[in-house]
């Protein structure tokens, strides 16, 4: 942790942090403390101040063992937030570490100390080791070693966002009319250098919902509990603006998808021919994506959409847990703006990582913050390109230009 001149510089599982002190010197952030409540088995995170340094990099201080048992679903528990408004902190030993209301602690000297957070239902507390250019807790990085997938994909978010406004640079199209139709792409979009042209934005079905994407000119992945009709026309935009459609000719969910279940939420669609060379289609993540992502993508900045056609960024919580990927709203002061606003009718829009300037398809909104990771399903999905027709299967990123940590 960085304490009177010094820095820290670490590299855990594809993460780095490298922080230069500030005035005053902080020595991190209790952002997340967990609460029994009442229900078995089950945690709450009450949010906190966090602490950022000169390069934006977030520190929390938390053990590895309670940062495995982190609930990733936290949305199922949002809504009880309201009961935990007021927040205090307690440090026992101002001369080690000084707590600050936003949750800051400052190094003020070596040895431990014991930080608590108080609620109106009770207190939960850590013990930090405050040591001079050492870190005993890392939670969480942003950015990645040189070379590594985190770093291209985060700096793929950041670099486009930085400096923008969200208003201007959130929309996708500034021109989007459904009935004439009239699609215009916004040139101040922070992805519009990104080839958005996959993503469907309009269909018969039911207008800008039942949202699509291609993974493959002539395949279309979405939510299986949210499909799109046969016979539906689908409409996609180049990137000269044009409108391009086709017709649904079948379309057929993953064959244990059984609802209501969330499980296998993934419906492939075969369209009446092939769209032009215009028209791009997504690819996804290799089966061996843990070798490059070894922390499961945790913190990295994404894109996704909504059914207003707009450019959301949200963190990445986990690219496999329960074969789901997970992500929410950021905590980062740069990306939080962007986070937008994604609900029930927004099902089927796609969740990207961006990797060497591409779309690579995590999965398609089950939930407001996950759905069916499908580089973990991914011989089924070829199975079901198969059987619908059409000759083609998905398109793997290659990720061998980036540093593989299976091989160390």
């Amino acid at each position: 942790m960085p304490v009177n001149g010094g820095t820290i510089s670490t590299d855990w599982d594809g993460g780095q942090i490298t922080v230069e002190p500030t005035e005053p010197t902080y020595a991190g952030s209790i952002q997340d403390f967990w609460v029994e409540t009442e229900i078995e088995d089950e945690h709450l995170v009450l949010p906190a101040g966090e602490v950022y340094a000169r390069d934006g990099d977030r520190l929390t201080y938390q053990s590895w063992d309670q940062m495995t048992k982190k609930n990733k679903r936290i949305s199922a528990t949002q809504t009880r937030f309201d009961e935990y408004e007021s927040i205090t902190f307690e440090s026992s030993d101002e001369k080690v570490a000084k707590v600050y209301p936003d949750g800051r602690i400052a190094h003020i000297s070596n040895g431990e100390v014991i930080i608590s957070a108080v609620s109106q239902r009770g207190a939960s507390s850590q013990c930090l080791v405050l040591k001079d250019e050492s870190i005993n807790y890392v939670e969480s990085f942003v950015g990645g070693i040189m070379n590594s997938a985190r770093k291209d994909a985060t700096d793929a978010v950041m670099d486009r966002i930085d400096g923008k406004t969200p208003a201007v640079a959130m929309p996708i199209f500034s021109t989007q009319d459904h009935s004439t139709p009239t699609y215009t792409r916004n040139t101040n979009c922070w992805a519009a250098d990104l080839d958005l042209t996959p993503i469907s934005p309009w269909n018969s079905h039911n207008s800008y919902r039942r949202a699509g994407v291609l993974i493959s000119p002539c395949h279309i992945l979405c939510a299986a509990h949210y499909p799109i009709d046969d016979d539906s026309t689908i409409r996609f935009i180049d990137a000269s603006n044009n409108v391009i459609t086709r017709t649904m000719e079948t379309m057929i969910v993953h064959p244990d998808y059984d609802e209501p279940s969330p499980d296998y939420d993934i419906a492939i669609g075969v369209l009446n021919n092939d769209v032009p060379a215009g028209i791009g289609h997504v690819k996804i993540l290799p089966d061996d994506w843990e070798d490059y992502l070894p922390t499961n993508g945790t913190d990295i900045p994404i894109l996704t959409t909504d059914d207003k056609e707009e450019a959301i960024v949200r963190d990445l919580s986990d690219l496999s847990l329960d074969s789901r990927a997970y992500y929410d709203g950021s905590s980062n002061p740069i990306r939080s703006p962007f986070k937008g606003s994604i609900w029930i009718g927004d099902s089927g829009n796609p969740v990207f990582m961006i990797l060497d300037g591409q779309l690579v398809l995590l999965c398609v909104h089950t939930f407001p913050n996950g759905g069916w990771a499908v580089h973990e399903t991914i011989a089924d999905i070829n199975q079901m390109m198969t059987d619908l027709g059409g000759g083609y299967q998905l398109t793997e990123f290659d990720l061998s230009n980036y540093i593989n940590f299976g091989d160390q």
